[in-house]
């Protein structure tokens, strides 16, 4: 036994001499701890700087506005079937919608265009007033433009307000993915609020929302919060909070702040937002079943052309697969869709494609496309109530008589569509006395087909009314109607 000892020793000797292992950050690289104090002073600093955003209503109801406009955005979103209710209290004055911050000792407040943009019924006087740090104070506001697609507004206050502390807007391109941001609004009413995070992913493209790439964080976003600033640890706003994945715990959305400087510099000079405009839907494709149809290159697939724009007039078909566009190469879809929205309108551009052919293999041809400005950009002219003029439609040719809305959950809400109905163009007015109210044409009516083709928006069912005789098929509270409607 005594001599197996020596050898055990020396076992033991070589397992606990065995080298540590090297830490996987380096030291060198990593910055000092934060204050502990730093939520408190950015908390002190940036709270004076945000305001609630209420809508003051003159109505014997309320309930068309007892409804956060970020609910919109989660039902499209996510699609039929999901509906959201705001759980305010009856018999309020002023109704909390959103949240907005100062940007210059003006009064010039920053918020998202669908908080402005949630009074929809005309039947209403209304005005925008906002809270400034929680007080009890309503100060009017005024309308200075907004940006739809972008969805970003810009309010003034009417009066001069004494001792405003306007918010210092940051640099979202030097943004890294895990660090700390706060995101301050008014959740569910709930002024003066706080979360903080970190910024989970960059350059997330959400398709159902807008077509920029947004900053997700998991700071905790919620309806109210909408318009309200995110701020890095520096105390500048680097996002403007947006929407929320309802789906998911911890998944938020704000728009790059950078992007809001561009758009805040055109509706203070009086210029309108535009957009370059193909007119296509586009796919990305797996590289393995592009390396099957003998596809080198990345690009983006055509998957669906709209008649009467620049990618039809163009010349472009589906499965057209685009892998340069005005002499840059295409990544994928997103950066077809950054190349698109950054050229110029009205220009033929080059744009080269690879077009399958009946052999299987595909052909590269080149093409010159003139793009157009999107069909929803417009400019939002000031005015005390906005929404007033929403959802007046695209009237039908030949007289008929009726309007058409293309759908959209703030417009299935204007017009109290079931959330059960089909997804399509929405019947916005009906003229007295028309041939489509002879005919059973009613408002809220959902339009499904046209002359026996599908209609998925208000342009589809202009484009298919015809001189003469029209079929139309509808879905109503009374179930789906067939109705023909013939042009004097």
């Amino acid at each position: 036994m005594k001599k197996n000892i020596p050898l055990i020793l020396a076992l033991s000797f070589f397992i606990f001499s065995e080298p540590a292992l090297a830490a996987p950050m380096d030291k060198a690289k990593l910055n000092p701890p934060l204050p502990s104090n730093i939520w408190t002073e950015m908390s002190r600093i940036s709270q004076p700087g945000v305001v609630g955003i209420f809508v003051d209503v003159d109505m014997k109801s309320p309930q068309r506005l007892r409804r956060d406009p970020l609910f919109d955005f989660l039902e499209e979103f996510l699609g039929q079937g999901h509906q959201f209710q705001n759980p305010l209290e009856e018999g309020e004055d002023a109704t909390p919608i959103g949240t907005g911050f100062v940007i210059d000792k003006d009064g010039l407040i920053v918020t998202n265009y669908h908080v402005i943009n949630a009074i929809d019924n005309p039947n209403l006087k209304t005005r925008l007033r906002v809270k400034i740090n929680g007080e009890s104070v309503l100060h009017n506001v005024k309308l200075i433009g907004g940006d739809a697609r972008g969805d970003i507004a810009l309010l003034q206050l009417e009066k001069k307000v004494a001792n405003l502390n306007p918010l210092e807007l940051g640099d979202s391109d030097q943004l890294k993915v895990g660090e700390y941001v706060a995101a301050f609004g008014n959740p569910y009413g709930h002024s003066n609020s706080m979360t903080v995070g970190i910024v989970s992913a960059l350059g997330r493209a959400i398709k159902e929302l807008n077509r920029f790439p947004f900053i997700q964080t998991d700071a905790s976003i919620n309806p109210g919060n909408s318009g309200g600033p995110l701020l890095n640890t520096q105390g500048y706003v680097i996002g403007v909070n947006t929407a929320i994945d309802a789906r998911a715990q911890g998944i938020g959305f704000a728009i790059p702040i950078n992007y809001v400087k561009k758009v805040i510099n055109v509706i203070r000079s009086g210029g309108t937002i535009q957009r370059a405009f193909l007119g296509v839907e586009l796919a990305n494709i797996h590289p393995q079943i592009s390396r099957s149809y003998g596809i080198t290159k990345p690009g983006a697939l055509v998957t669906r052309v709209e008649n009467g724009y620049p990618a039809a007039l163009a010349g472009l078909k589906p499965n057209d697969f685009i892998f340069e566009f005005n002499g840059s190469k295409v990544s994928g879809v997103e950066d077809l869709i950054n190349q698109v929205q950054d050229s110029e309108i009205g220009k033929p551009l080059p744009v080269k494609i690879l077009r399958p052919q009946s052999d299987n293999k595909f052909k590269e041809e080149k093409l010159l496309v003139t793009l157009s400005t999107h069909p929803g950009d417009q400019k939002l002219k000031s005015k005390a109530a906005p929404g007033l003029q929403k959802y007046k439609g695209l009237t039908v040719p030949y007289n008929l008589g009726f309007s058409v809305e293309s759908s959209s959950s703030g417009a299935r809400h204007h017009f109290s569509v079931p959330m059960d109905f089909a997804f399509g163009p929405i019947v916005s007015n009906v003229s007295e006395g028309s041939l489509a109210a002879t005919a059973g044409i009613e408002v809220g009516d959902v339009v499904l087909e046209v002359n026996n083709e599908e209609v998925n928006t208000a342009s589809d069912v202009v484009k298919r009314i015809r001189q003469g005789s029209n079929q139309l098929t509808l879905q109503s509270a009374t179930g789906i109607k067939s109705i023909v409607v013939s042009t004097q």
